[in-house]
């Protein structure tokens, strides 16, 4: 898997390509996520528009994130998603948990909450 990131709007725009399924991916994932926030990064799209699969270890480290930035007084926005990843998103409700957009411009269109 491979993590960019780009600051865009007041977002910070996280691009997760490939699977996201293993831990030291998961664990450099939560640790790009930290270097952003020790940034002063409060508003993050994490766009998962190039992730085939996701397991319930990705789905703990997207929840890690949204954790992080709430207690910072931010949030974090998915963008992108497959079908698959999608209906995993619908199962655990965890869609009823995060705002989740089409793409990144419609995640984030409006200010940041």
């Amino acid at each position: 898997m491979n993590i960019s990131t780009s600051r865009t709007r007041g977002f910070d725009v996280v691009t997760l390509r490939g699977d996201f399924l293993t831990e030291p991916e998961q664990k450099e994932f939560r640790d790009r996520i930290k270097t952003l926030a020790d940034g002063g990064a409060r508003h993050i799209v994490v766009n998962l528009g190039e992730v085939k699969h996701l397991n319930s270890c990705g789905l703990g480290s997207l929840i890690c994130a949204m954790v992080m930035m709430k207690k910072l007084g931010g949030d974090v926005r998915i963008a992108g998603i497959n079908r698959d990843v999608g209906t995993l998103l619908e199962l655990t409700h965890l869609d009823r948990v995060f705002r989740i957009y089409p793409g990144v411009s419609e995640a984030m269109l409006g200010s940041p909450s």
